[in-house]
């Protein structure tokens, strides 16, 4: 799941998901640090659903570190849409 800070992508994660996996809440400050997947099977075929930090921060370094793992999940996955 893609998408800026704040926006709730481990909450939508958990949704796609139907069950509280990825930790989340409502707060100004980021709080997916690191690459996170969590794999499902559905009609028989299987899915990962990877929850990784927000694209923009205000920290550059934060943003870079987010690169990084943007980076790591689509290097696990690359078959990934």
């Amino acid at each position: 799941l893609l998408g800026n800070t704040g926006v709730g992508k481990s909450f939508l994660g958990n949704i796609l998901l139907g069950r509280e996996v990825f930790k989340h809440e409502c707060s100004p400050s980021p709080v997916t640090h690191a690459t996170e997947f969590q794999a499902y099977a559905a009609d028989g075929d299987s899915y990962a659903v990877f929850n990784i930090p927000g694209l923009l921060e205000d920290d550059q370094d934060a943003v870079d570190r987010n690169k990084q793992e943007i980076y790591k999940a689509f290097q696990q996955s690359p078959n990934s849409v």
